[in-house]
């Protein structure tokens, strides 16, 4: 009796299942509805391949990708024929062939596009045939909230009602919580078995860079971990560029991008598989469908656009299970860059219905009319109509949105059939054949002759170049080219599609206002493209276990769990985190005080010490960080927004409740100090919201209209004092000014006023506020010289004038007590001058030291003369 173990062992040769994988087997054979979530390189095809092979009847797999059917039927079929697929690119005859086979029970493992499942007469027969199993590979398609829905999918769940089928097992490599809840309600799974498993990596070790020499990272990186390796890059010419670079290093690389003939795609991927070239620099174009278990490094030359793509792409990493490494390298440019291709690849309402027009005016479709013809699809043309030049992303997107919305079928390559007519007699080509002496002609003249008879002679035939070129065993644009060859000698009539990209109508031609597309789909799929940036953002910038950060991304919570192998996990206590704490605790201390936020961009400038803003002239903040460049004020805020003390509403930048709680327990803060801070500067706003609401009425004008409310948080913080300073403040304009600036103008100085009378005590230069915060927390000469930046001279010279504001101030902790000890000792026998004193001390007692206990001796004892 065959069992899990025994398929494994006799048909895949393998000895052992990975983990997770026999659970999933065990579901699918016992309760027969099972949702995975595996990522790529963890063994899920086995998972159904196995139950499929073992069931009695067939199991249809519905997958997405063309290219990953066909090699996944070769890799089952090696043994024996159990598989086959059926998609556009075999003709109709093959299909019935196919299902035949299913018939006899020779074929265990049917895969189908999903589009097929549109057919009723295909429906049909597959209801006859009563398959065991239905699988759904790549689920997260069916999902709007995954990376790449497909309207196709959202049929599946007609088809399994239709055929009636009860066993249904779902997978996916890459899903989302989200998307995990919506592939079950979508395909009626909430009662299923899920399964998350594997995404954790122990062989890989992911690490970032932060900086603007990245290509010399490259190098390194290859250097360091060896080959294979494979780099992406987000643009076809910076993959170019780059590959150019470490060539230059005297490193053999292979460029691989979409823009390249297919015959040379081809050549690059078999010499990589096959270990002829180590490096291969490329778009994301490269790797669906790579089976290449030592792949020893992956670099992300700019950040991706997803954790689900990031993960897809570095998991190609240590397949084998050996050591591996997948290298990030970041610039906060390349933020901008995402940001850019996402509106690129999200159109809004005005540009679908113009890109809906332009394609139906090209081709004279009048409204009311339909046509089953292609129509072409001019990018150059639909840029002119549309006043501003199209990608053509933008222009899939859009066409995406309508095929969606089933007013058309976009055409892929498979879809767009070429056509061909023999144009002389069946004797002719015959004696042509026999006689020609070009070997290649002969050949497809045969394969012609042999698929389609004499259909050819009568009529004009369709096909494909994948038939030819998998048949003869050319790549397709060579067979293309040999087709037009033909063709010249007047042997054929052959016919291209005149774009690469087409459509046919499913309705006739409306009024684009009566498209009813989904808009507000349209802008949900635009606002979660950003939030995935967001999260790939925020891996980039957390200080927890980068492995961690995914699990959790992927709805594996362990709180527990490290990978011990990530930048941030090898990371010890050093410098760089005490200067992260001091950075990170003067961020938070600063927006601790403001309850309205402050701009990124703002935020740094006062922290660094660059600010012009009147605001923080005098401020305590004003240059705190200037020890540290504007790049470090900047990685430590990112960390800070990820680990949620510090939140964006909107463009500001404000403190949470979670960062609140940490100034408090670090004792930065009292609870009554935030409530009065906050308490100040809410004072101020809802004065100015009042102001608003008088002058809304006296005009008879909506207050938002008057003047928003983020701009007037923007003046309750900022507390402009004259016209150029309010007019300055983003969004305020010259008539909001003409209908109450003066009056701002004046409530503000009324607010200031109050507020300095209600002041009291003492203050300090805010020059050196901040070491007097350092020593109230009791850091050390040292710590406090390191954090800051500044010799401990200089320092010390801060510490004395805090002492003289402020004697009471303890520094006990600043100085060792054996070394306070004997500078009092020779401070009490009458020497006052540093350099007698020092003379008096072992060497080892620093100049600093004796001046900051002198400054506390003379504080509190009594006068000392001012020699230096």
């Amino acid at each position: 009796m065959n069992t899990p173990q025994s398929i494994l062992h006799s048909f895949f040769g393998l000895r052992d299942f990975r983990p997770g994988q026999e659970e999933v087997i065990d579901a699918i054979l016992t309760t027969g509805k099972v949702v995975t979530v595996m990522p790529t390189g963890g063994g899920k095809s086995l998972c159904y391949q196995i139950p499929a092979l073992l069931s009695p009847g067939f199991t249809i797999v519905i997958s997405p990708l063309i290219a990953l059917m066909k090699d996944q039927v070769d890799a089952l079929n090696k043994n024996g024929t159990v598989a086959a697929y059926i998609n556009s690119s075999i003709e109709q005859y093959e299909a019935e062939a196919i299902l035949e086979q299913v018939r006899f029970g020779n074929i265990k493992l049917l895969y189908v596009a999903p589009e097929r499942l549109e057919s009723r007469k295909f429906s049909e027969r597959v209801k006859s045939l009563s398959p065991s199993l239905l699988v759904v590979d790549e689920a997260h398609c069916i999902s709007e909230w995954g990376h790449n829905f497909r309207p196709g999918y959202r049929k599946i769940n007609r088809f399994i009602e239709f055929i009636g089928i009860k066993k249904i097992a779902a997978f996916t490599a890459t899903a989302t919580p989200e998307v995990l809840e919506d592939i079950r309600k979508q395909l009626h799974l909430t009662d299923a078995a899920v399964f998350v498993r594997g995404f954790a990596r122990s062989n890989i070790a992911l690490q970032i860079y932060i900086g603007k020499k990245k290509n010399d990272e490259v190098v390194k990186a290859i250097t360091r971990y060896g080959t294979p390796a494979i780099i992406y890059t987000s643009s076809r010419r910076k993959a170019e560029e780059l590959s150019l670079h470490i060539a230059s290093r005297k490193i053999p690389n292979e460029c691989y991008h979409a823009g390249l003939p297919s015959a040379r795609r081809k050549l690059v991927q078999e010499r990589f598989i096959d270990g002829k070239n180590g490096v291969i620099v490329a778009t994301n174009a490269f790797g669906m469908g790579i089976d290449k278990a030592d792949v020893r490094l992956v670099v992300h030359f700019q950040i991706p656009g997803s954790v689900e793509h990031y993960y897809q792409e570095f998991g190609r990493a240590g397949r084998d299970g050996k050591e591996s490494a997948a290298l990030l390298l970041f610039d906060e440019a390349d933020v901008k860059t995402q940001q850019f291709l996402i509106s690129s690849s999200h159109p809004d309402k005005d540009l679908i219905n113009a890109i809906y027009d332009g394609i139906c005016n090209y081709s004279a479709v009048p409204l009311g009319s339909f046509s089953d013809k292609e129509l072409p699809v001019n990018t150059d043309y639909l840029s002119v109509v549309c006043g501003k030049e199209l990608s053509n992303g933008i222009v899939l997107s859009a066409l995406g949105k309508l095929e969606e919305a089933g007013w058309i079928r976009i055409l892929s390559e498979f879809d767009k059939k070429l056509r061909f007519k023999f144009s002389v007699d069946a004797a002719y080509l015959k004696k042509f054949i026999k006689t020609t002496k070009n070997e290649t002609w002969r050949e497809l003249l045969l394969y012609l002759l042999k698929r389609f008879g004499y259909a050819p002679f009568k009529d004009r035939t369709s096909f494909t170049l994948h038939s030819i070129s998998e048949e003869l065993g050319i790549p397709e644009d060579e067979a293309d080219d040999i087709l037009l060859s033909v063709s010249y000698t007047g042997l054929m009539e052959y016919e291209k599609p005149f774009s690469k990209t087409g459509v046919i109508l499913l309705k006739p031609r409306v009024t684009t206002e009566h498209l009813n597309l989904n808009y507000k789909s349209i802008n949900d799929g635009f606002l979660r493209a950003h939030k995935k940036l967001e999260q790939m953002t925020g891996y980039v910038f957390t200080r927890d276990c980068r492995f961690r950060y995914i699990l959790k991304y992927f709805g594996e919570n362990n709180p527990a769990y490290t990978c011990g192998k990530c930048d941030n996990c090898l990371k010890e206590l050093k410098e760089s985190d005490k200067s992260y704490d001091y950075i990170a605790q003067s961020l938070l201390r600063m927006l601790g005080t403001i309850e309205t936020g402050v701009k990124e961009k703002f935020l740094i400038t006062v922290l660094s010490g660059s600010s012009k803003s009147v605001k923080f002239r005098e401020s305590e903040f004003l240059g705190i960080c200037s020890q540290y460049s504007p790049g470090d004020i900047f990685i430590t805020l990112q960390s800070l927004l990820t680990e949620g003390l510090l939140k964006k509403d909107g463009d500001l930048v404000t403190i949470t409740h979670k960062g609140l709680e940490y100034l408090i327990e670090k004792g930065l803060i009292s609870i009554s100090t935030t409530s009065a801070q906050y308490e100040q500067n809410l004072e101020l706003y809802h004065s100015l919201r009042e102001l608003r609401t008088k002058t809304a009425e006296r005009f008879s004008q909506p207050k938002t209209f008057i003047c928003p409310d983020d701009v007037l948080r923007t003046i309750a913080f900022s507390k402009p004092q004259g016209r150029n300073e309010l007019l300055n403040i983003e969004g305020f304009s010259e008539k909001m000014y003409a209908k109450f600036g003066e009056d701002i103008i004046t409530l503000i100085a009324e607010y200031l006023e109050r507020q300095k009378s209600k002041s009291k005590g003492r203050t300090i230069p805010s020059s050196i506020s901040e070491t007097m915060r350092l020593i109230q927390e009791k850091y050390s000469l040292t710590e406090i010289a390191e954090l800051r930046k500044l010799n401990q001279a200089v320092i010390s010279l801060q510490i004395e004038t805090i002492l003289e504001y402020f004697p009471d101030t303890d520094i006990s902790f600043l100085i060792p007590a054996g070394d306070q000890d004997q500078i009092k000792a020779v401070l009490n026998k009458g020497i006052t001058e540093m350099k007698d004193i020092k003379k008096k001390l072992p060497d080892t007692i620093s100049y600093p030291a004796i001046r900051i206990v002198r400054a506390k001796y003379r504080a509190t004892y009594k006068p000392i003369s001012d020699s230096i």
